[in-house]
């Protein structure tokens, strides 16, 4: 509301009137409800009073008798509306009733004054780390691997790139042939696309999905672009989703990863200054709890083909079914090298569902739409190769964002085959949770009705 303080003759005046005032901070503009807001004040202490953020930890609201008076925006004392020369005092259980509604108004005001505090801390927090990242990406020009490092430690603090040298990324880069072209042409872009993160994320980092809840993200390709280059970078606050641990290991499979992604990233660098164009985007599905009775469902199976000759990813018309662990990307930046972290590999967009999505309930299942496949792979599990540059042949919408949409559900872990391990697998409650998952998953939504077919493994065979 639009105030006016008063003079200090007024100041006096209304002190005279005051005495009897608890000493502490009197609101006298009623009208005041959210913390923050201009709010006209009386303090006993000090008998002034003047205009000052409403604080429910420390200001009084106005209760009954002579403390119902307010001040009028023109700074002249008046009573309520429809009182002559204020009212009785109230009955005490009406009091104690008023006394309880104000203790519960000022406990939640103080929770969310301080849930304010918190997220004003987070975004400075946030905002000062990347205003550094910024500064460096902008300012450093890199000619050698030594160079990178350096350049990465003085915004990251991670052990492993201040105790080894680089020796993954070498690798990586000679196996791709693609050493000199890095430094002169896609590392550049990628601390430029990098040097954005302000200009995309003014709050310095992506809404993540909330825990239990439908939600949806969708963010332009040169938005992902950023946020990857930002990973491969170490350059995300907190080590979240960095690459230190990959870019100084001699393992096969993870110098592999590597040449994953630098693979993307010679491609987008090489679009000579265009933006990627349309949009990926990330959605949770959640499951109301109990809503299926499949004991009693008379839905007849649909029909189904067996290709033993065909990898998901082939269907492009289809949902392809992600294996995916309860972590979406399992150990993608890690020691992890299975179907989920293979797939994540070959289209790098996929790895944003890492940095906006928490720990899959048993009722939810997450949605990617819109990547685009960059690489092929060769063999499985730790025998993980990279295969070399793929085109993508699946078909793109009118805002050329493409038709790609993977399912990402995580069946219930049985490692060992024993008898007492296989009658759990079969238990009703197992079967309830896995049926539950999949309709979680397969769930038609906007995203995903254009898609009639459901590609698959050996989804949760154990």
């Amino acid at each position: 509301p639009s105030v006016h303080a008063a003079s200090m003759d007024d100041a006096a005046d209304a002190a005279e009137s005051a005495a009897e005032r608890p000493r502490e901070l009197l609101v006298l503009h009623p009208d005041v409800e959210e913390e923050g807001q201009a709010a006209v004040v009386w303090c006993e202490e000090t008998q002034t009073f003047g205009l000052q953020k409403f604080d429910a930890s420390s200001m009084k609201r106005p209760g009954s008798g002579k403390d119902r008076r307010r001040m009028s925006v023109e700074g002249d004392w008046v009573e309520d509306e429809g009182q002559e020369g204020g009212e009785e005092e109230a009955p005490a259980q009406e009091q104690d009733e008023t006394w309880e509604e104000e203790e519960s108004f000022a406990e939640a005001m103080r929770e969310k004054l301080d849930n304010a505090y918190k997220k004003e801390e987070k975004r400075s927090r946030l905002q000062l780390h990347f205003n550094r990242v910024v500064s460096v990406l902008k300012n450093t020009k890199i000619t050698s691997i030594a160079q990178l490092r350096a350049m990465m430690i003085r915004y990251c603090r991670d052990e492993h790139l201040a105790q080894n040298a680089l020796i993954g990324i070498e690798i990586a880069l000679h196996k791709n042939n693609i050493l000199d072209s890095f430094f002169e042409r896609i590392l550049p872009d990628m601390m430029a696309r990098g040097a954005r993160i302000l200009e995309y994320f003014p709050e310095g980092e992506v809404v993540p999905l909330q825990p239990d809840a439908d939600g949806r993200v969708l963010l332009p390709r040169s938005q992902c672009a950023c946020l990857i280059s930002l990973m491969f970078l170490c350059a995300l606050p907190s080590n979240q989703m960095s690459f230190s641990s990959l870019l100084y290991s001699q393992q096969s499979y993870q110098v592999a990863k590597l040449q994953f992604f630098l693979n993307y990233f010679d491609r987008i660098s090489n679009m000579l200054g265009d933006e990627p164009l349309g949009y990926v985007g990330i959605t949770k599905n959640v499951l109301p709890y109990e809503r299926y009775d499949w004991g009693g469902s008379k839905e007849p199976l649909m029909d189904f083909r067996i290709q033993s000759r065909s990898e998901i990813s082939d269907n492009l018309e289809a949902l392809q079914v992600d294996f995916a662990h309860a972590e979406i990307g399992g150990g993608l930046l890690f020691r992890g090298c299975g179907e989920e972290e293979s797939r994540f590999c070959m289209a790098p967009e996929l790895s944003l569902a890492c940095l906006v999505c928490s720990r899959m309930m048993p009722n939810e299942a997450v949605i990617v739409t819109g990547a685009e496949r960059f690489s092929k792979a060769q063999g499985k599990g730790y025998m993980m190769q990279f295969g070399g540059n793929h085109v993508d042949p699946t078909p793109k919408a009118p805002d050329a964002s493409v038709l790609s949409c993977m399912v990402c559900i995580d069946p219930s872990r049985f490692d060992k085959f024993q008898e007492k391990l296989m009658r759990l697998q079969l238990s009703r409650q197992v079967l309830q949770r896995e049926c539950d998952k999949a309709v979680s998953g397969f769930w038609q939504t906007a995203e995903t009705a254009r898609f009639n077919t459901v590609a698959t493994g050996r989804w949760g065979s154990g």
